[in-house]
């Protein structure tokens, strides 16, 4: 297990495991850097065939860069994997990359070390503030290829909330 502190809320919502099972994924949206509380991160896990169990492959955590407050909750929803695991998108609806609250969703890869790297940031393509893109869930198909993020609070015809 990870070092962190029940205020990190590992695993709250869940966690989330690869159609072949050899990874699973947890998220601790309460996790601390040391410029923000609540900024959230993602554990990893990969199965060891020789011990026969889990073992921590890798601690994601979005860029310094791309994290300007507390309370970001990176991972709010549990996280979602690809049915080989080479693919994790990650939800982090209260990201301001468009605007205020509008979220983002984070796509990361394995690369050829087998280790995951940030590949892609995913927005709303309207930047509407309050959006929280991912508040509502996140899937990846099960190739890889397709990625959808949910939210309960956009706004469309007239309509408040509609999602």
């Amino acid at each position: 297990i990870p070092t962190s502190s029940s205020l990190d809320r590992m695993g709250d919502d869940g966690a989330v495991i690869s159609g072949d099972g050899r990874m699973l994924a947890a998220a601790a949206i309460g996790h601390d850097t040391a410029a923000f509380n609540d900024v959230g991160c993602v554990y990893v896990w990969e199965w060891d065939d020789i011990n026969f169990e889990y073992a921590l492959k890798q601690q994601l955590l979005p860029r310094a860069d791309q994290v300007a407050k507390a309370s970001y909750q990176f991972g709010y929803t549990p996280p979602s994997l690809s049915d080989n695991g080479t693919t994790l998108v990650v939800s982090a609806p209260y990201d301001d990359t468009t605007s205020v609250n509008a979220g983002a969703l984070y796509v990361w890869r394995l690369n050829s070390s087998n280790l995951y790297y940030q590949h892609q940031l995913l927005t709303s393509p309207d930047s509407q503030s309050g959006t929280q893109i991912g508040v509502g869930g996140t899937r990846v198909s099960g190739d890889g290829r397709w990625i959808a993020g949910g939210t309960h609070t956009y706004d469309t015809y007239g309509r408040s909330d509609v999602g």
